[in-house]
């Protein structure tokens, strides 16, 4: 992933957030993308499970993405918070993601 956008000392992120992390570094939306770490979670039973969950905050979005193989947090700065998570929630739907 290209750092212009990217402010973190982590620099991976779960393979599921690959398409949102594209969009986020395209989006005029976006001013800044911080990765956080990637917590194991237990191998899920029957399929694939991918979720992701928005959480406005003071000055950004956190994005709490779930994976096959762990959960991520990963925060989206902007000025407009409620367009940014509405384009996000969007994208996730028809990437297949569990919304919330």
């Amino acid at each position: 992933m290209s750092k212009t956008k990217c402010t973190s000392t982590h620099t991976t992120h779960l393979e599921v957030a690959k398409d949102l992390l594209k969009f986020a570094q395209k989006s005029s939306l976006v001013n800044k993308i911080s990765l956080g770490i990637i917590t194991p979670t237990p191998k899920s039973r029957g399929g694939i499970s991918r979720r992701i969950k928005c959480i406005p905050q003071k000055a950004c979005l956190l994005l709490k993405i779930r994976g096959n193989r762990g959960v991520q947090e990963i925060r989206f700065y902007s000025e407009d918070l409620e367009k940014l998570q509405q384009e996000i929630l969007d994208l996730a739907k028809e990437l297949g993601f569990e919304t919330s």
